[in-house]
C-alpha cells in the first residue's frame, strides 16, 4: 500500500472514531502499527533500491 491510502485511510477512520467514540481514541492504534508497517516498507524499498545503484555502477 502506498502513503496516498495510509492517510486517506487514517483520515476516513480518525473521523468516524471522533464520530462514534471520542473518549477513546482507538484510531491511533491503527495509524501507529501501520504506520510502522509502512515505513519498515519505504526503508526496505530505498535500501534495495540504492544497492541496486551501487551495483548497476561497478
Amino acid at each position: 500500500m502506498s502513503w496516498v491510502s495510509y492517510v486517506t485511510i487514517c483520515s476516513f477512520l480518525a473521523v468516524v472514531n471522533y464520530m462514534t467514540c471520542r473518549e477513546y481514541a482507538w484510531v491511533l492504534w491503527v495509524m501507529g502499527g501501520w504506520g510502522l508497517r509502512q515505513l519498515i516498507e519505504t526503508a526496505d524499498y530505498l535500501l534495495a533500491r540504492s544497492e541496486r545503484t551501487e551495483e548497476h555502477n561497478r
